[in-house]
Parts: structure tokens; sequence; C-alpha cells
């Protein structure tokens, strides 16, 4: 569970970076992106699973929302908290928090604006409310479908794991996340980190209602 939890993050963390308009960035790319703006504030069902080792995970679901570029995720009993430089993993299961100072993920959405700048990804925008990537390597692929508002509905993340020898198969790791049932964001409570920790003395102190849980940092 806590290593889907990481793989997921490290994937849809990709709205933190800002796209800089650039003639070879498709215009429906550009406007999917312009929904992760500091303006926009939204919330939604979500919904993903992941196949690696060969087999698929077990559908996981639970809300995201989105406020000035802040995230809050809530999957099952696992709460996630991105905002400025830090990263907060709620696991009331384990009765863990877990705070990352660093948002180091997978390639696969991290790095997409650097292989962006560096005209080290393709595009296809020929399927009519689809958009596919991939990098020159072609060790990976994300596709991206979305509504008429240009709002992501499913984003499917392919990554290979590396160049098989000949006649053996090659492994692959995928992500699929679903979005559904967009509507406005009635509270920000969900975004204020004061609420899980706060920073005092160079160090991070749980807030009162989490202090019996474990800190990872």
């Amino acid at each position: 569970m806590k290593a889907i939890i990481y793989f997921f993050i490290s994937i849809l963390l990709v709205i933190e970076y800002k796209l800089e308009a650039q003639s070879t960035i498709p215009d429906n790319f550009k406007k999917v992106w312009d929904n992760y703006s500091i303006n926009s504030s939204f919330t939604c069902d979500v919904s993903y699973k992941s196949f690696s080792n060969n087999e698929w995970s077990d559908e996981l679901k639970g809300q995201f929302s989105f406020n000035s570029q802040n995230q809050y995720y809530k999957i099952g009993r696992t709460s996630i908290l991105s905002r400025n430089d830090q990263t907060f993993i709620i696991d009331h299961d384990n009765k863990q928090v877990m705070i990352n100072n660093n948002k180091v993920g997978l390639w696969d959405m991290s790095n997409l604006k650097k292989l962006i700048d560096s005209k080290q990804v393709v595009f296809d925008c020929t399927k009519n409310s689809e958009i596919f990537i991939q990098s020159n390597d072609g060790l990976n692929i994300m596709s991206i479908q979305y509504n008429e508002e240009f709002k992501p509905i499913k984003i499917v993340v392919t990554t290979i794991d590396g160049i098989s020898t000949p006649g053996e198969v090659k492994r692959n790791n995928i992500l699929v996340i679903e979005y559904s049932n967009y509507r406005n964001l009635e509270s920000k409570k969900e975004f204020e980190s004061d609420e899980i920790a706060k920073y005092k003395n160079e160090k991070w102190i749980l807030s009162e209602t989490l202090k019996e849980y474990e800190l990872i940092y």
C-alpha cells in the first residue's frame, strides 16, 4: 500500500510545474495544463491502480482537491497534502506522518517539464480529446484524456524498466489515474499544514491531534 502511494505521488506532483509558452507545445496540452494554474481551484473524485511486478494492484478511490497549486489527496485512510516545498503524508492505519521536503519523484511526470524544454519528448494529438506524449528514447509514454473543459479525466503512464535482452519480454510499470465529478472547492481547510505539523526550532512538531503518531522526515 505504501509503495503504491509513493508511486502515485511521484506521478501526480507534475502539476507543481509551470509550463512556459513554447511553439513546440500543442495548444490543447497548454489548455489542459492551465487547469493547474495559480488561479485554479477545484475538487474531484479520483481512482487509480498500478501494474508492476507482473500484476495489477487493487483499485483505490478517493478525492483530489486543488487550490492555487496546492494539492490535497484522500485515498482510503491516507491523506496527502502537497504545498510549497513540502509534502505531508498522513497514514492513519499505521499512525505515521511522513514529511518530504524535497519533491523528488520518478521520471514520468516530475521531469516532464525539463524534457519538454529540452525537446526530448514527442507529442501526438491526432486523436480527439486525447494527448500522447513519448520520450525520445521510447521508454516513457503518457496518455491524457480530457473533457470539453480540458480537465483530465484519465491519465495512463507507462514506463519501461529497461531494454530487454533478445527474446526477453520488456517489463512495464503502468499507472492509471481517473478523475470524475469535478466541482467547485467549498473549503480550503485541508490545505492548512498547521493542522498536521509546525516547523519550530529547526524541527517539525506534530499537531495536538496527531501527537501520538510517528514522525518520519
